[in-house]
């Protein structure tokens, strides 16, 4: 047996070098032998994943093409379809962190017109209440303003109240510009407010 698994390690690196100097038929059967078995390993990822929305062709494909292009680091210590999968792991991860992301962004953004609303209790004054859906309107309103990174600046900061040099390590951007950023977004969003929300007085 691993006599055996060692002539497919030998067959599997020469043909990857034969395909590395030009040898088409070589990369076509290692592409043909490949294809299957990553589009099995994509689907079991996206189902323990409950990922149903990730295009696992497509992410077998891209694999595919960068198996290609790093074909030169294949050192023949594996198997070729095990190095492969290395690259489909990788993208159906970047994928499928890209997708919570915007999930979170989205809970948040859907929440924010509670969050900023200064009055979680009325009287039952109809002039109350009508003030409170006007403030709500307007702060809905603002944010549809904001551009996906200037609405997660202002729930984390202002929400969230996360430090700015949190939020700068979560953006991956420095201290500066994350400052510079959060007080361009929050001079913004008062003017969009103050737009809408007098917009009621006309």
């Amino acid at each position: 047996m691993e006599h055996h698994e060692n002539n497919r390690h030998l067959q599997e690196y020469q043909l990857v070098q034969r395909a590395l100097h030009g040898d088409q038929q070589a990369w076509e059967y290692l592409y043909s032998d490949t294809y299957k078995n990553l589009q099995r390993y994509a689907r079991s990822l996206a189902q323990k994943h409950n990922a149903s929305y990730i295009d696992c062709d497509n992410i077998v494909a891209e694999s595919l093409f960068r198996c290609h292009i790093k074909l030169h680091t294949f050192t023949g210590q594996s198997l070729f379809g095990t190095w492969a999968c290395g690259f489909v792991r990788n993208l159906f991860n970047n994928e499928y962190k890209k997708h919570c992301r915007q999930e979170r962004i989205a809970a948040r953004h859907n929440r924010e017109i509670y969050y900023f609303s200064e009055c979680s209790y009325y009287s039952g004054n109809p002039l109350d209440i009508l003030i409170l859906r006007e403030r709500q309107e307007a702060v809905r309103r603002s944010f549809e303003c904001l551009n996906t990174m200037q609405n997660f600046l202002l729930m984390e900061a202002c929400v969230n109240k996360q430090p700015l040099t949190a939020i700068a390590k979560q953006l991956k951007h420095s201290y500066e510009y994350t400052r510079k950023q959060y007080h361009e977004t929050r001079k913004l969003f008062s003017e969009c407010f103050h737009i809408y929300y007098h917009k009621f007085d006309l």
